[in-house]
C-alpha cells in the first residue's frame, strides 16, 4: 500500500513539473546546517548529459575538511577546483588535505574589490581551543563576539595582514575562464564577493554561501539581484543555494 501511494505522488508531482528526490542526509544534528541543498542542487546539475566535469571555485575554505561542502563534492565527481584562503596556517593544512587531489589548486589569498592586501582579525593561532581557526574577519568586533561565545579572552584576537584579490585577477591567474560552481563562506564579505560574483561575463550555475552576516538590505539588493539574473534559491541553516535556470 504504501509503495502505492508513493507511486501516486510521484506520478502527480511529474504532472505538475516537479521531481522527487531522496534525500542522502536530511537532517544533521546540528541545526546551522540543516538540509544539504547545496549537495542536492549540484548533485542534480552532474546528471545533465551536457556536464562532463564541474569547475569549482571556494572562497574562504579554510583547512577543506572542516564544516567544509566542498571536499564532498570533489570526492565523488569530476572537477577542477580552485580552493582559496588567507591565513598561512590554514593554507598549509588546506594544501596538505588536498595534496593527493591534481586537480585541486589551493590559492593564498582574501577576496576585496582591489588587489593588494587587506587585515584580517583571527584568533591566535596557538590558542588552546577546537575553536581558533575556526573564523577570520576585517570586523574586529565579530571575532570578539565568538571569542564571548566561545569563552576566549579577547586579548587573544589578533591582526593579520594578508594578500587580497578581485574574484576577476583570482579567476585570470588560475586560468579559469569560467566556472560552475561558486561557494563563498568569508565572514562578512560574503555579499560584496557575491556581488563580484554576479559581475562575470559568464555567470555561474550555482552559487552558495552565508548570508547571516549580511545586513537585510544587502541580503535583499542581493536576492533581488539573482532573481533578475536567473536564479532560483532556497534557504538552508545559515547558508543560500541559488541555482540558474536560463
Amino acid at each position: 500500500m504504501a509503495l502505492q501511494i508513493k507511486s501516486l505522488v510521484r506520478s502527480l508531482l511529474r504532472l505538475l513539473g516537479y521531481k522527487m528526490l531522496k534525500l542522502k542526509s536530511p537532517m544533521t544534528a546540528d541545526a546551522r546546517f540543516g538540509i544539504d541543498v547545496f549537495g542536492l542542487v549540484v548533485d542534480e546539475f552532474m546528471r545533465s548529459p551536457d556536464v562532463k566535469t564541474l569547475s569549482i571555485l571556494q572562497i574562504g575554505a579554510n583547512d577543506g575538511r572542516h564544516e567544509d561542502p566542498v571536499f564532498p563534492l570533489i570526492e565523488r565527481h569530476p572537477c577542477h577546483a580552485v580552493v582559496v584562503e588567507p591565513l598561512p596556517d590554514q593554507y598549509a593544512a588546506l594544501s596538505d588535505n588536498y595534496k593527493d587531489f591534481d586537480s585541486v589548486v589551493p590559492v593564498r589569498s582574501a577576496v576585496s574589490n582591489y588587489d593588494g592586501e587587506l587585515s584580517l582579525f583571527r584568533i591566535e593561532p596557538s590558542v588552546n581551543s577546537p575553536h581558533a581557526t575556526k573564523i577570520a574577519s576585517f570586523d574586529r568586533s565579530r571575532v570578539e563576539r565568538y571569542c564571548d561565545y566561545w569563552k576566549i579572552p579577547k586579548s587573544e584576537v589578533v591582526k593579520e595582514i594578508v594578500p587580497c584579490k578581485t574574484i576577476e585577477t583570482l579567476l585570470s591567474e588560475v586560468g579559469m575562464s569560467e566556472v560552475c560552481v561558486v561557494v563563498v563562506d568569508a565572514e562578512g564579505m560574503d555579499y560584496q564577493i557575491c556581488i563580484q560574483v554576479l559581475d562575470l561575463e559568464r555567470l555561474p550555475d550555482i552559487i552558495h554561501f552565508e548570508y547571516n552576516y549580511m545586513l537585510d538590505t544587502d541580503f535583499q539588493i542581493l536576492v533581488e539581484r539573482l532573481t533578475r539574473q536567473g536564479y532560483l534559491f532556497a534557504r538552508s541553516g545559515l547558508d543560500v543555494t541559488a541555482w540558474r535556470t536560463q
